[in-house]
Formats: structure tokens, C-alpha cells, sequence
């Protein structure tokens, strides 16, 4: 399969400078090693692994963009409030997101929030 039309697995971090979680990094790398392995093994690959533990507002717009209906995981770990996603740029507002998310014709298949206060952006 061409790895323009794999899914994708989207692993993207806020780090904070003004508020740095050092857990965050760690935990994206981690992740990031253990797909990497699978994503690079001899066999044919099953998916795009997408790393980025310090993303901003615009990288990620960009990149759910050029990812539409691909994306089979998201995983964000990072400072969250009820409403949004924050990052050193500012936030990104969770209805935003989900609007995406919604107008695409294949949503991803989970959605993982590791944040600070996302239960309320889960519903």
C-alpha cells in the first residue's frame, strides 16, 4: 500500500514552557519507540506513525488536514481544561476539534486525551 493512503497514528504532545510537564516527552518518546519498531520492521507496513511532543495550534490544524479520514489514533498528552487543548500558542477549543473530526468520512478509531481535565471534551 502507498504510505500516502496508510492510516495514521497521531502522537502529539503540548509541552509547555511556561508550564513544562516532563512526563509529557517521555511518555510521547516511549510511544513513539514502541510503534516505531512495528512501522519499521521487514514486513510491509500497517500505518504512518506521526510524532510531535511540541505541537502548536497551526501544526496541528496543518496536519489533521493533510491526515483527513486517515487517522486511526490520536493520542495528546499535554495541559487541558475542560474546553480545550492548550499549547504555547494558545488553545485549541475542543468543539473546534470534534467539528473536524466529525466532517471527515472516517473518524479515527480512538481518541486517547491524556490532559490535565478532558473529561468533559471526551463527551
Amino acid at each position: 500500500m502507498d504510505s500516502n493512503q496508510l492510516p495514521v497514528i497521531l502522537l502529539y504532545g503540548a509541552q509547555s514552557q511556561a508550564q513544562p510537564l516532563p512526563s509529557i516527552p517521555d511518555e510521547l518518546s516511549k510511544l513513539n519507540a514502541i510503534l516505531g519498531e512495528q512501522e519499521d520492521d521487514n514486513r510491509a507496513p500497517h500505518f504512518k506513525l506521526d510524532y510531535e511532543p511540541f505541537f502548536t495550534q497551526q501544526m496541528l490544524k496543518d496536519k489533521l488536514g493533510k491526515r483527513a479520514g486517515r487517522v486511526a489514533i490520536l493520542h495528546f498528552a499535554g495541559h487541558s481544561n475542560p474546553d480545550t487543548l492548550v499549547t504555547d500558542d494558545g488553545a485549541v477549543y475542543s468543539h473546534h476539534l470534534a467539528a473536524i473530526l466529525k466532517s471527515w468520512n472516517e473518524a479515527p478509531t480512538l481518541i486517547f486525551l491524556n490532559g490535565c481535565d478532558n473529561a468533559a471534551q471526551v463527551r
